[in-house]
């Protein structure tokens, strides 16, 4: 089994899950668990960032509506618009995504061209999240302790500093 879906089917067929028997289809159990994880993430108060390559163009409804039901958007449409390159050499639409929550608006992002980024046939797609986007405040800058330096003229001072450094 060379592909995602057929490696789901083994792997589920072969580990008996009651969810499983209900639900035989790798895409909706991966949708079902996947929103199960969003809810549980944002109930607790979190931002969410979500990538994936889907298989399907992303601004498909049924791919826009699961991550809206969630509150997120897709960040590098919303960017660049609607008119995104594919980002799979073989094909003609764009089938990876970012998606956030609406909380989070990116500062940068874009699509890599293919020979570029990451090795494979799908663009390297990135963004940028300032920090105060991502955990609602600014990292205070780094102070730095001036070293204090050892007077070599001073016979007591080495003594001291080799007595320290040698426990």
């Amino acid at each position: 089994p060379l592909t995602a879906w057929s490696q789901q089917m083994t792997y589920f067929n072969n580990h008996p899950d009651p969810e499983w028997t209900a639900n035989p289809h790798p895409r909706d159990r991966l949708f079902h668990d996947l929103s199960q994880s969003i809810s549980e993430w944002i109930e607790a108060g979190d931002q969410v960032i979500t990538m994936g390559d889907l298989n399907t163009d992303t601004r498909e409804i049924p791919i826009t509506k699961f991550f809206q039901e969630h509150g997120m958007h897709e960040v590098l449409l919303d960017k660049h618009g609607e008119a995104a390159p594919a980002t799979c050499n073989m094909g003609s639409s764009p089938i990876d995504g970012i998606w956030a929550t609406i909380g989070l608006q990116i500062a940068r992002g874009g699509f890599c061209n293919f020979d570029e980024g990451l090795p494979g046939n799908h663009r390297t797609l990135w963004l940028d999240v300032t920090y105060q986007q991502a955990f609602g405040h600014c990292q205070p800058s780094l102070t730095r302790k001036a070293a204090r330096r050892i007077q070599m003229s001073a016979p007591r001072a080495i003594e001291r500093s080799t007595q320290h450094s040698n426990g």
